[in-house]
């Protein structure tokens, strides 16, 4: 692998150096070196047959066109260093389990809002109050919320493997200590994955505007 990438090296270096170098020769070379070092010697370890006008050949075997490396490579062969959009399961798995939270608020479920939040669970309002698990627990178990009926749109799940955070936004009709709840509201709900179970450890809401 190494004497194929000094080959590419010095030949782009030239095609640097001298003042009617190819541009499609540069751009070529340098994404062979990438190639290379993407794919490692087990699949690269051959010399270069042609380098220039726009392509590389290898071995005979493939030739690589001028196009953007990037843009070439799928999502597995890229490294996920951004936050990405839910795939389908994660996506399915979360809203299901918004739409648990929300069942488990209006009857006042307190068992299922337990399996749904981490023991870490923080919860801040749209009062910007903030309890933890066992304050909205206790909250649900007094009588003082009462939720008649809640609505969720807009979701949206972001996924970061074993972590992902669900954004939307969601009417809601009922009370807290005889004061109606502010509608509508925007939510973030994060949540991680413990012994492969999704757990709510956050979640923070707004008033919308």
């Amino acid at each position: 692998m190494y004497s194929l990438y000094f080959q590419v090296i010095s030949i782009v270096c030239r095609s640097i150096r001298s003042n009617n170098g190819s541009n499609h020769t540069i751009t070529a070379g340098l994404r062979l070196l990438a190639l290379i070092a993407f794919y490692g010697s087990g699949r690269i370890n051959s010399s270069v047959d042609r380098l220039g006008s726009g392509s590389v050949r290898v071995s005979g075997l493939w030739t690589f066109p001028s196009t953007p490396l990037i843009g070439r490579l799928t999502p597995a062969q890229t490294k996920k260093n951004v936050s990405v959009q839910g795939t389908d399961a994660t996506t399915q798995a979360l809203m299901n389990l918004e739409n648990r939270w929300v069942g488990a608020l209006m009857k006042s479920d307190a068992a299922t809002l337990d399996f749904i939040f981490a023991d870490t669970y923080v919860d801040t309002d749209e009062h910007s109050h903030r309890s933890n698990k066992q304050g909205v627990l206790s909250v649900l178990k007094s009588g003082e919320l009462k939720i008649e009926s809640i609505k969720l749109s807009d979701m949206q799940v972001y996924d970061y493997s074993d972590a992902a955070v669900v954004t939307g936004s969601a009417s809601q009709v009922g009370n807290f200590k005889g004061q109606p709840l502010t509608v509508p509201i925007v939510f973030t709900d994060t949540f991680v994955r413990q012994n492969g179970k999704w757990r709510a450890v956050a979640s923070h809401r707004s008033a919308a505007a």
